[in-house]
Protein backbone atom coordinates (compact mmCIF):
# COMPACT_ATOMS: atom_id res chain seq x y z
CA UNK A 1 0.00 0.00 0.00
CA UNK A 2 1.22 3.52 -1.10
CA UNK A 3 -0.21 6.44 0.98
CA UNK A 4 -0.02 10.07 -0.57
CA UNK A 5 -1.89 13.54 0.02
CA UNK A 6 -3.91 14.56 -2.79
CA UNK A 7 -3.52 18.20 -2.66
CA UNK A 8 -6.29 19.91 -4.73
CA UNK A 9 -5.76 23.81 -3.58
CA UNK A 10 -5.43 26.00 -6.36
CA UNK A 11 -2.85 27.42 -4.65
CA UNK A 12 -1.33 24.52 -3.44
CA UNK A 13 1.30 25.67 -1.36
CA UNK A 14 -1.06 27.87 0.76
CA UNK A 15 -2.43 24.68 1.91
CA UNK A 16 -0.06 24.46 4.92
CA UNK A 17 -1.23 21.65 6.33
CA UNK A 18 -0.40 19.35 3.01
CA UNK A 19 2.32 20.86 2.68
CA UNK A 20 3.78 20.72 5.96
CA UNK A 21 3.46 16.56 5.91
CA UNK A 22 5.13 16.51 1.91
CA UNK A 23 8.21 15.92 3.87
CA UNK A 24 6.94 12.74 5.25
CA UNK A 25 4.57 11.20 2.79
CA UNK A 26 4.91 11.23 -1.15
CA UNK A 27 2.04 13.82 -2.41
CA UNK A 28 0.33 14.65 -5.37
CA UNK A 29 -1.12 18.72 -6.45
CA UNK A 30 -4.10 19.07 -8.93
CA UNK A 31 -2.41 22.84 -9.69
CA UNK A 32 1.00 21.65 -9.52
CA UNK A 33 3.48 19.28 -8.90
CA UNK A 34 4.00 15.45 -7.07
CA UNK A 35 6.44 13.51 -6.16
CA UNK A 36 5.56 10.21 -7.56
CA UNK A 37 5.99 10.82 -11.11
CA UNK A 38 2.42 10.36 -12.05
CA UNK A 39 1.66 11.07 -15.69
CA UNK A 40 -0.58 13.76 -16.28
CA UNK A 41 -4.20 12.77 -15.31
CA UNK A 42 -7.07 13.88 -17.99
CA UNK A 43 -10.73 14.75 -17.41
CA UNK A 44 -12.40 11.53 -18.15
CA UNK A 45 -13.79 11.18 -21.93
CA UNK A 46 -11.32 14.80 -23.01
CA UNK A 47 -8.12 15.61 -23.27
CA UNK A 48 -7.88 18.89 -21.17
CA UNK A 49 -5.89 17.79 -17.75
CA UNK A 50 -7.35 18.45 -14.71
CA UNK A 51 -5.39 21.25 -13.77
CA UNK A 52 -6.22 22.93 -17.31
CA UNK A 53 -9.48 22.98 -15.60
CA UNK A 54 -9.77 26.54 -13.67
CA UNK A 55 -13.40 26.96 -14.03
CA UNK A 56 -15.96 25.46 -12.56
CA UNK A 57 -20.00 25.75 -12.29
CA UNK A 58 -20.57 25.83 -8.86
CA UNK A 59 -18.59 24.36 -5.34
CA UNK A 60 -20.10 20.67 -5.91
CA UNK A 61 -18.73 21.08 -9.28
CA UNK A 62 -15.14 21.76 -7.92
CA UNK A 63 -15.51 19.33 -5.17
CA UNK A 64 -16.37 16.33 -7.61
CA UNK A 65 -13.49 17.21 -9.98
CA UNK A 66 -11.05 17.38 -7.30
CA UNK A 67 -12.83 14.34 -5.67
CA UNK A 68 -12.62 12.44 -9.45
CA UNK A 69 -9.29 13.33 -9.62
CA UNK A 70 -7.44 12.24 -6.58
CA UNK A 71 -9.16 8.85 -7.60
CA UNK A 72 -7.42 8.97 -10.77
CA UNK A 73 -4.34 9.70 -9.21
CA UNK A 74 -4.57 6.99 -7.00
CA UNK A 75 -5.83 4.51 -9.87
CA UNK A 76 -2.62 5.48 -11.63
CA UNK A 77 -0.75 2.94 -9.15
CA UNK A 78 -3.33 0.58 -10.15
CA UNK A 79 -4.22 -0.64 -6.70
CA UNK A 80 -6.79 -3.54 -5.91
CA UNK A 81 -8.39 -1.02 -3.71
CA UNK A 82 -8.04 2.42 -3.18
CA UNK A 83 -8.89 4.29 0.01
CA UNK A 84 -9.89 8.18 -0.33
CA UNK A 85 -9.98 9.87 3.33
CA UNK A 86 -10.92 13.43 3.52
CA UNK A 87 -8.02 15.19 5.96
CA UNK A 88 -10.55 15.22 9.16
CA UNK A 89 -10.46 11.67 9.36
CA UNK A 90 -8.79 9.82 12.31
CA UNK A 91 -8.73 5.55 11.80
CA UNK A 92 -9.80 3.53 14.47
CA UNK A 93 -7.54 1.14 16.36
CA UNK A 94 -9.18 -1.49 15.03
CA UNK A 95 -9.11 -0.43 11.29
CA UNK A 96 -6.58 -2.80 10.03
CA UNK A 97 -7.34 -6.10 10.98
CA UNK A 98 -11.35 -5.44 10.79
CA UNK A 99 -10.87 -4.38 6.98
CA UNK A 100 -8.65 -7.12 5.78
CA UNK A 101 -11.47 -9.44 7.41
CA UNK A 102 -14.26 -7.87 5.28
CA UNK A 103 -12.48 -7.75 2.31
CA UNK A 104 -11.20 -11.59 2.67
CA UNK A 105 -14.66 -13.02 3.89
CA UNK A 106 -17.34 -10.83 3.83
CA UNK A 107 -17.33 -9.45 0.74
CA UNK A 108 -15.37 -12.39 -1.19
CA UNK A 109 -18.16 -14.33 0.24
CA UNK A 110 -20.98 -12.08 -1.35
CA UNK A 111 -19.19 -11.53 -4.50
CA UNK A 112 -19.27 -15.36 -5.14
CA UNK A 113 -22.90 -15.51 -4.10
CA UNK A 114 -23.93 -12.74 -6.90
CA UNK A 115 -21.20 -14.21 -9.44
CA UNK A 116 -22.44 -11.28 -12.19
CA UNK A 117 -21.75 -8.34 -9.83
CA UNK A 118 -18.96 -6.92 -7.94
CA UNK A 119 -19.82 -3.71 -5.51
CA UNK A 120 -19.35 -0.09 -6.08
CA UNK A 121 -17.91 0.90 -3.06
CA UNK A 122 -17.32 0.52 1.17
CA UNK A 123 -18.00 2.92 3.02
CA UNK A 124 -15.76 3.00 6.60
CA UNK A 125 -17.40 6.26 7.83
CA UNK A 126 -21.32 7.35 8.10
CA UNK A 127 -22.58 9.72 10.68
CA UNK A 128 -23.35 8.58 13.91
CA UNK A 129 -26.44 10.85 14.32
CA UNK A 130 -28.40 9.03 11.44
CA UNK A 131 -27.36 5.36 12.81
CA UNK A 132 -30.32 5.27 15.63
CA UNK A 133 -33.28 3.40 15.11
CA UNK A 134 -35.97 4.60 12.70
CA UNK A 135 -38.81 3.66 10.45
CA UNK A 136 -36.79 1.09 8.42
CA UNK A 137 -36.71 -2.02 7.95
CA UNK A 138 -32.80 -2.92 9.18
CA UNK A 139 -33.19 -0.38 12.00
CA UNK A 140 -36.37 -2.11 12.87
CA UNK A 141 -35.24 -5.77 12.75
CA UNK A 142 -32.51 -4.82 15.03
CA UNK A 143 -34.95 -3.34 17.45
CA UNK A 144 -37.08 -6.34 17.07
CA UNK A 145 -34.45 -8.52 18.14
CA UNK A 146 -32.89 -6.93 21.08
CA UNK A 147 -36.38 -7.05 22.39
CA UNK A 148 -36.78 -10.80 21.91
CA UNK A 149 -33.34 -11.14 23.31
CA UNK A 150 -34.05 -8.62 26.38
CA UNK A 151 -37.42 -10.51 26.91
CA UNK A 152 -36.20 -14.18 26.85
CA UNK A 153 -33.66 -13.00 29.84
CA UNK A 154 -36.46 -11.47 31.22
CA UNK A 155 -38.71 -14.35 31.20
CA UNK A 156 -35.45 -16.79 32.30
CA UNK A 157 -34.63 -14.66 35.21
CA UNK A 158 -38.22 -14.18 36.58
CA UNK A 159 -38.49 -18.29 35.97
CA UNK A 160 -35.55 -19.15 37.84
CA UNK A 161 -36.88 -16.65 40.95
CA UNK A 162 -39.68 -18.41 40.51
CA UNK A 163 -38.20 -21.82 40.57
CA UNK A 164 -35.97 -21.00 43.79
CA UNK A 165 -39.27 -19.34 45.67
CA UNK A 166 -40.92 -22.11 44.81
CA UNK A 167 -43.39 -20.12 43.59
CA UNK A 168 -44.34 -20.73 39.34
CA UNK A 169 -45.66 -17.96 37.26
CA UNK A 170 -49.33 -18.39 35.93
CA UNK A 171 -47.68 -16.25 33.02
CA UNK A 172 -45.36 -17.22 31.19
CA UNK A 173 -46.15 -14.75 28.05
CA UNK A 174 -46.86 -11.80 30.88
CA UNK A 175 -43.61 -12.20 31.82
CA UNK A 176 -41.74 -12.58 28.44
CA UNK A 177 -43.71 -9.14 26.99
CA UNK A 178 -42.56 -7.25 29.77
CA UNK A 179 -38.97 -8.17 29.44
CA UNK A 180 -39.52 -7.12 25.54
CA UNK A 181 -41.24 -3.82 26.63
CA UNK A 182 -38.50 -2.93 28.86
CA UNK A 183 -35.80 -3.90 26.50
CA UNK A 184 -37.38 -1.84 23.81
CA UNK A 185 -37.25 1.51 26.10
CA UNK A 186 -33.87 0.88 26.81
CA UNK A 187 -32.44 0.27 23.69
CA UNK A 188 -34.23 3.58 22.42
CA UNK A 189 -32.63 5.60 25.54
CA UNK A 190 -29.08 4.39 24.93
CA UNK A 191 -29.52 4.52 21.02
CA UNK A 192 -29.01 2.11 18.24
CA UNK A 193 -25.27 3.60 17.55
CA UNK A 194 -23.87 3.30 21.15
CA UNK A 195 -25.22 0.02 21.44
CA UNK A 196 -23.76 -1.14 18.12
CA UNK A 197 -19.98 -0.11 20.25
CA UNK A 198 -20.34 -3.36 21.32
CA UNK A 199 -19.57 -4.77 18.10
CA UNK A 200 -15.99 -3.56 18.33
CA UNK A 201 -15.47 -6.51 21.19
CA UNK A 202 -14.11 -8.77 17.41
CA UNK A 203 -13.83 -8.15 14.33
CA UNK A 204 -16.28 -10.85 13.61
CA UNK A 205 -19.15 -8.70 14.73
CA UNK A 206 -18.75 -5.74 12.22
CA UNK A 207 -21.39 -5.52 9.93
CA UNK A 208 -22.55 -4.58 6.48
CA UNK A 209 -25.72 -2.69 5.36
CA UNK A 210 -26.57 -1.44 2.23
CA UNK A 211 -25.45 2.13 2.32
CA UNK A 212 -27.00 5.49 2.42
CA UNK A 213 -25.99 8.47 0.16
CA UNK A 214 -24.17 10.58 3.19
CA UNK A 215 -20.91 10.88 3.22
CA UNK A 216 -17.73 10.64 1.37
CA UNK A 217 -15.25 11.11 4.52
CA UNK A 218 -13.65 7.53 4.22
CA UNK A 219 -14.36 5.17 1.12
CA UNK A 220 -12.91 2.15 -0.35
CA UNK A 221 -13.02 1.42 -4.11
CA UNK A 222 -12.32 -1.96 -6.09
CA UNK A 223 -10.24 -0.67 -8.58
CA UNK A 224 -12.61 -2.22 -11.67
CA UNK A 225 -14.80 0.43 -11.37
CA UNK A 226 -12.91 3.70 -10.95
CA UNK A 227 -13.13 4.33 -14.69
CA UNK A 228 -16.73 3.65 -14.97
CA UNK A 229 -17.40 5.98 -11.65
CA UNK A 230 -15.34 8.90 -13.04
CA UNK A 231 -16.87 9.40 -16.34
CA UNK A 232 -20.13 9.71 -14.27
CA UNK A 233 -19.09 11.71 -11.63
CA UNK A 234 -17.49 14.27 -14.61
CA UNK A 235 -20.98 14.35 -16.72
CA UNK A 236 -23.07 14.51 -13.80
CA UNK A 237 -21.42 16.68 -11.32
CA UNK A 238 -22.37 20.35 -12.38
CA UNK A 239 -24.33 20.79 -9.14
CA UNK A 240 -24.86 17.87 -7.45
CA UNK A 241 -23.49 16.86 -3.89
CA UNK A 242 -20.40 13.99 -4.76
CA UNK A 243 -21.67 11.62 -2.37
CA UNK A 244 -25.18 11.85 -4.11
CA UNK A 245 -23.79 11.02 -7.22
CA UNK A 246 -21.77 8.33 -6.48
CA UNK A 247 -24.52 6.36 -4.62
CA UNK A 248 -26.83 7.10 -8.18
CA UNK A 249 -24.16 5.98 -9.98
CA UNK A 250 -24.19 2.11 -7.75
CA UNK A 251 -27.46 2.32 -8.38
CA UNK A 252 -27.40 3.13 -12.06
CA UNK A 253 -25.11 0.38 -12.69
CA UNK A 254 -26.61 -2.60 -10.36
CA UNK A 255 -23.45 -2.40 -8.35
CA UNK A 256 -24.26 -3.09 -4.47
CA UNK A 257 -22.59 -0.42 -2.32
CA UNK A 258 -22.21 -1.27 1.22
CA UNK A 259 -21.31 0.48 4.27
CA UNK A 260 -19.43 -0.92 7.53
CA UNK A 261 -21.61 -0.49 11.27
CA UNK A 262 -19.70 0.49 13.83
CA UNK A 263 -17.45 3.16 12.09
CA UNK A 264 -13.84 2.31 10.95
CA UNK A 265 -13.24 5.94 11.07
CA UNK A 266 -13.89 9.11 12.99
CA UNK A 267 -14.97 12.47 11.83
CA UNK A 268 -13.23 15.30 13.55
CA UNK A 269 -13.57 18.47 11.22
CA UNK A 270 -15.62 21.09 12.85
CA UNK A 271 -15.32 23.39 9.87
CA UNK A 272 -16.91 22.62 6.90
CA UNK A 273 -14.75 24.63 3.96
CA UNK A 274 -17.38 23.41 0.94
CA UNK A 275 -20.20 25.83 3.37
CA UNK A 276 -18.03 27.68 4.96
CA UNK A 277 -19.32 27.37 8.68
CA UNK A 278 -19.51 25.27 11.61
CA UNK A 279 -21.32 21.55 12.69
CA UNK A 280 -22.18 21.09 15.80
CA UNK A 281 -19.44 20.22 18.34
CA UNK A 282 -21.24 17.03 19.51
CA UNK A 283 -20.66 15.10 16.36
CA UNK A 284 -17.14 15.04 16.25
CA UNK A 285 -16.72 13.76 19.65
CA UNK A 286 -13.60 11.62 19.53
CA UNK A 287 -13.86 7.79 21.14
CA UNK A 288 -10.82 6.36 23.00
Amino acid sequence: SIPFICNVDTLPQKHLDAVNLYQFMPYVERYGLNSMGIAKVNIPGSNISFSEQTLHFSKYHKETSDYTFCLLSAAALNPQYIILLEDDTLTHRDFPTVLENLLETRLKHVNEHFQNRKFAFLKLYFPAKWQGFAFEVSKLLDLLSWSVVGGLLFHLICLSWSVRQRHLSSSRTHTFLIGCLVTIITCLLIGRQNINELRRISKYFYRLQSSEGCCTQAMLYPNYVVDSLTHYLVSNSSNRHTDLAILDFSDICGFPSYQVEPNLFYHVGLHTTLDMGHKHPEEFIVHV
